[in-house]
C-alpha cells in the first residue's frame, strides 16, 4: 500500500534553525526576512526580475485585476 495521505518531513533539526530565528525575531509574516529569501531564490531560479508572494489565490488574482485595470465581473 503506498500511504497517499503521509507527508514528507524533513529532519526536525532542520525546522529548529528557523523556529529559533523566528522567536528570537518575533517577526511571522508580512515582508519577513523568510519571505524575502524565498522571492530573491525563486527570481534567480525562475529568471525572472520580479516576482511577488502571496498568501492564496485570491490574493493573487485581486492584485492582477488591480494591475490590469479590470471592471465588471
Amino acid at each position: 500500500m503506498i500511504p497517499v495521505t503521509k507527508p514528507f518531513l524533513p529532519p526536525r533539526q532542520d525546522y529548529d534553525r528557523y523556529l529559533d530565528g523566528i522567536w528570537e525575531r518575533n517577526w511571522l509574516t508580512n515582508n519577513g526576512p523568510l519571505v524575502n529569501e524565498l522571492e530573491l531564490s525563486l527570481k534567480e531560479f525562475l529568471g525572472v526580475k520580479h516576482l511577488l508572494y502571496v498568501g492564496n489565490g485570491t490574493i493573487a488574482l485581486q492584485l492582477a485585476i488591480k494591475a490590469l485595470n479590470l471592471k465588471g465581473e
